[in-house]
């Protein structure tokens, strides 16, 4: 009513005032008009989502599977944009910077707190910059040997590798990834001295130990790992998960033998530093539904990952535990991607 009044009051002005009452009615008019379209609800328009990486990796994979469910969940297209370069920071830098609206949101995975403890040019905090909004899922990591080596079970393993020293050896798929740290993690707890050989993937990091070029290897269990293992090219000695695998039973834990060792792939989704509280618990509802999309759950089943569809105060302090436990494997093993 206050509106219709305002705008009756400016047409009894345009037959007698100066033209710059006229002006200042017309302006006003266009603010009134205005008023309702920034009163919207959130979202109003399609919501993006940046993945660091390229695509077909399995970040860009597990966020286009996602994203139809929340699609349905917000009523608006998600649209998934990959900007990847410099480990990840290329993307995970621009969306630092993208207004706080809800509308540019990142996928981000384990490296996420792990780049700023590498390299010292990392222009964000994992921690600081970031609103988180949900932990996706997590992937269980296994020891596996090649299928010939000598050593059949976990504790003959770190026996010969203890004797061994400096010449044995183990295959990452680069500097920083979860199979480097996760070995790293390893040496540290078992008192074994492998040396890491750094390969560009973990599919030619899987290559060498299938050849038997290498010793041992940390890596997720989901993809060719799973695949290798069920093929009898690689052997399982035992996994970084809390408890051990429903698929394989007989493979100790890690943990069994050193209490709390636990390290793994994993993804979440985080918004920038700023985004409304009501935004990211819409984001949050969406991603609860979707976690319980029989189809998401069984496309991820298959790939060997586990849904987790964490609060975005558990997603917060997951990345701050995950920043704590690699910053010190990083400064006790003088790690550097430098």
């Amino acid at each position: 009513m206050q509106v219709l009044a305002t705008r009756a009051a400016c047409l009894r002005f345009i037959v007698t005032a100066p033209a710059r009452l006229i002006i200042a009615c017309a302006l006003a008019n266009l603010l009134l008009g205005a008023a309702p379209a920034h009163a919207q609800a959130w979202p109003s328009k399609p919501i993006r989502i940046v993945v660091p990486t390229s695509p077909g990796g399995i970040t860009d994979v597990v966020t286009r599977l996602f994203a139809p469910a929340l699609s349905a969940h917000l009523g608006q297209p998600i649209v998934i944009e990959n900007r990847p370069g410099g480990d990840n920071v290329i993307g995970t830098h621009y969306v630092a910077r993208t207004p706080p609206d809800g509308y540019t949101l990142l996928a981000v995975f384990d490296n996420f707190p792990i780049n700023q403890l590498l390299r010292h040019d990392v222009p964000y905090d994992a921690r600081r910059d970031f609103a988180p909004i949900s932990l996706l899922i997590t992937g269980a990591q296994v020891l596996i040997v090649p299928a010939n080596s000598p050593t059949r079970d976990l504790a003959a393993f770190l026996t010969t590798m203890r004797t061994r020293g400096s010449e044995g050896n183990y295959a990452t798929a680069g500097v920083g990834s979860s199979s480097h740290l996760g070995a790293e993690l390893l040496k540290l707890e078992s008192g074994i001295a492998p040396v890491a050989i750094h390969m560009k993937g973990g599919a030619p990091a899987m290559g060498e130990l299938v050849a038997g070029r290498v010793d041992m290897m940390m890596i997720s269990l989901g993809g060719i790992a799973s695949v290798q293992i069920n093929a009898g090219r690689v052997l399982p000695l035992a996994f970084a998960s809390p408890k051990r695998h429903p698929d394989y039973p007989q493979v100790p834990v890690l943990a069994e033998r050193f209490p709390g060792f636990a390290t793994g792939a994993w993804m979440g989704l985080v918004a920038p530093a700023g985004t409304p509280s009501a935004v990211v618990q819409r984001v949050y509802a969406a991603v609860e539904a979707a976690s319980k999309d029989p189809e998401v759950r069984n496309r991820l089943a298959a790939q060997q990952f586990d849904i987790v569809g964490s609060t975005p105060e558990a997603f917060g302090h997951w990345i701050v535990a995950e920043h704590d436990k690699w910053e010190r494997v990083i400064r006790l093993q003088h790690i550097s991607a430098e």
